[in-house]
């Protein structure tokens, strides 16, 4: 980097100071980094979710896609918990096959004869 570019950086992280939870954010992002380093073969990761939604579906799948960018991976995994309907987990391993589950336990405990409690 230029001495202009480190300027213009530090010039960003001081005013980033001043927002509540930075500290937060950017150890959160280092970590992802660190993941994402560990779990990339060939410029290609493995993106895993699962969780369970609010009335009892529990799901699991993954996808092999390229890494872009820190900053795109943790955008990405910010809008899944936005609109996550239950608890919900992320994690990067490397590249495997595509995998999709899902099970929706509140039917089968209808079906089983069981009442509709569920335990996660």
């Amino acid at each position: 980097m230029t001495k202009k570019q480190w300027k213009k950086l530090a010039k960003h992280l001081r005013a980033d100071r001043r927002l509540p939870g930075i500290h937060y954010r950017i150890n959160e992002r280092h970590q992802l980094a660190s993941c994402l380093r560990e779990a990339t073969w060939g410029g290609v990761v493995a993106c895993h979710v699962s969780g369970t939604d609010c009335d009892g579906g529990r799901y699991h799948y993954s996808t092999n896609r390229r890494v872009g960018s820190v900053m795109a991976e943790w955008m990405d995994a910010e809008q899944q918990y936005a609109h996550a309907d239950g608890m919900m987990h992320i994690w990067y391993s490397l590249p495997c096959k595509p995998v999709r589950y899902s099970r929706d336990l509140g039917l089968e405990a209808w079906e089983d004869g069981h009442p509709h409690v569920l335990y996660t």
